[in-house]
């Protein structure tokens, strides 16, 4: 079973390599709208509590981080992003945060904005989460899928307060969505 695994990711992988090159390269990137914004924060309760999983992009699989944020660009009819300045179907936290937003500071972020996290100290952008609001207490609260946070085992989407995020040093950027020219 996991060798049918493991063959699967790799036809997926090549499969998604031959899609790259063929997919137009005339495009440019634009800051999803406050509409696109107020669909993603409709389509998130239903998807409360759908369980993690590492690869996943969809409600019936599961989702991990970036695979959250790829299936809401999916609900816009966004289908690409910018990798290495060619187009792609999915791309990974760090992919969103190198190529697909545009940075600002944590005073000039508002709701369906993008926060990522560099957990291992590496400079690689391993974990990205959507900031909902910062309510009346000072409190961060967030849309992501992850497994563990802080040592809790979590394992699903959520909506929950981001606990100690200045001591976790968020980067925040502007989620952008590209058009085709």
């Amino acid at each position: 079973m996991e060798n049918y695994f493991v063959l699967g990711l790799v036809l997926g992988l090549i499969f998604g390599i031959f899609l790259a090159n063929h997919i137009p390269q005339n495009f440019h990137q634009v800051p999803i709208t406050n509409a696109d914004k107020e669909k993603w924060f409709k389509t998130l309760p239903s998807l409360e509590g759908i369980p993690y999983h590492w690869g996943g992009q969809n409600p019936k699989n599961g989702f991990d981080c970036s695979g959250l944020i790829v299936y809401l660009y999916n609900q816009l009819g966004v289908k690409h992003f910018v990798y290495q300045g060619k187009l792609v179907y999915d791309v990974s936290a760090d992919a969103l945060f190198k190529y697909n937003v545009i940075l600002e500071d944590a005073s000039s972020a508002k709701q369906g904005d993008l926060i990522f996290f560099d957990v291992n100290g590496d400079s690689i952008m391993d974990h990205v989460a959507i900031l909902d609001k910062i309510d009346k207490n000072g409190k961060v609260w967030i849309w992501d899928a992850t497994d563990i946070v802080d040592g809790i085992n979590i394992n699903k989407v959520s909506h929950r307060v981001l606990s100690n995020i200045w001591n976790k040093n968020p980067i925040f950027g502007k989620p952008l969505k590209v058009i085709f020219k």
